[in-house]
């Protein structure tokens, strides 16, 4: 059978929308303890050397720069402007809890910097009074749809449940979290999962790397 031109090309076009749909609907499990294995990350924005101060004096001004404080809702393969040049932001599977930015970019220089990273958490129903746990190296900031949750200032390793949010709310359907991450030099990296009242890991949730429609 024939098919004209710009018949096929409708048809390619429907076939690429039908992949692009699955792909949005795509989710990923947590780790058996609640860990997050699947992450957007951006790749290492070079910064000053004070940074490697790990104190408030010194840092607090990251964290409050706009392009850092600006809502951040990407997919795999976009791209974030600062100070005009273009940093792109890739999805990033682990095979650990800890999601270490170093070894994810190894290519990259990763000494004093600052990392950005995303997940979207598709929750069955509202999910109220849990609480975002977190590891990072170094100082790191955490925000839920939109709100900060954590904020610590310190000079150290990533370990696992070192700090955690007051209880929240994970509203049914996409939460948006989002973390800034300094990097002072050697390893860095960040670990996050969220926890119920009785401080078990949070059932009932997949991780997306599809932002929310709006």
């Amino acid at each position: 059978m024939k098919i004209g031109f710009v018949t096929a090309i409708g048809l390619g076009l429907f076939l690429l929308s039908g992949v692009r749909a699955a792909d949005d609907a795509k989710t990923f499990k947590p780790d058996e303890d609640g860990y997050i294995r699947n992450w957007l990350i951006l790749e290492p924005v070079k910064l000053t050397e004070d940074v490697s101060e790990h104190d408030e004096e010194h840092e607090k001004a990251v964290f409050d720069t706009a392009w850092v404080k600006a809502e951040h809702r990407p997919r795999d393969g976009d791209k974030l402007k600062v100070d005009g040049k273009e940093f792109l932001w890739a999805a990033k599977e682990v095979s650990q809890p800890v999601a270490d930015f170093t070894e994810l970019f190894s290519d990259k220089v990763h000494e004093q910097c600052l990392f950005l990273a995303v997940f979207y958490v598709v929750a069955e129903k509202d999910l109220e009074n849990v609480t975002l746990s977190i590891g990072s190296d170094d100082s790191s900031v955490w925000r839920v749809n939109g709100k900060e949750v954590i904020r610590v200032y310190a000079g150290r390793d990533y370990d696992k449940d070192t700090d955690k949010s007051k209880p929240l709310t994970l509203k049914k359907g996409i939460n948006v979290v989002e973390v800034a991450v300094t990097q002072g030099d050697g390893p860095s990296g960040a670990v996050a999962r969220f926890l119920d009242r009785d401080e078990k890991p949070v059932k009932g949730i997949a991780i997306s790397l599809t932002p929310p429609a709006n």
